[in-house]
């Protein structure tokens, strides 16, 4: 402890905002983080995608996904089935037209 102060926290702060600068200087330093792994491209390879009908809705899905593995698929897309029913029982009737007309993967 530092003679006069009543309290080591000034003293942890300043050694932890040391650090912090210190890491920070050698980060830009090296121009990258040496622990940072790359990001995915998920836009390549190019994704295919296929339109499935489940109840009185039409869902698009990853073709890859319905080639490899069907019954995941199916069950996904059941239980956002039975979600998609909850939201709505909670939203009022008179939103239920514009929900139903959204449609969430145009770009």
């Amino acid at each position: 402890m530092v003679p006069g102060m009543t309290s080591p926290r000034p003293v942890r702060i300043g050694f932890c905002f040391l650090l912090s600068i210190l890491a920070l200087a050698s980060k830009s330093a090296s121009g990258q983080n040496p622990g940072a792994k790359a990001k995915p491209d998920y836009r390549n390879p190019a994704r295919a995608f296929s339109e499935v009908k489940r109840g009185s809705r039409t869902f698009t899905v990853e073709k890859q996904l319905l080639d490899e593995n069907l019954a995941t698929a199916i069950k996904a897309l059941d239980r956002l089935n039975t979600n998609i029913d909850l939201a709505l029982s909670i939203l009022p009737r008179h939103a239920h037209k514009q929900v139903a007309i959204l449609r969430w993967n145009d770009e």
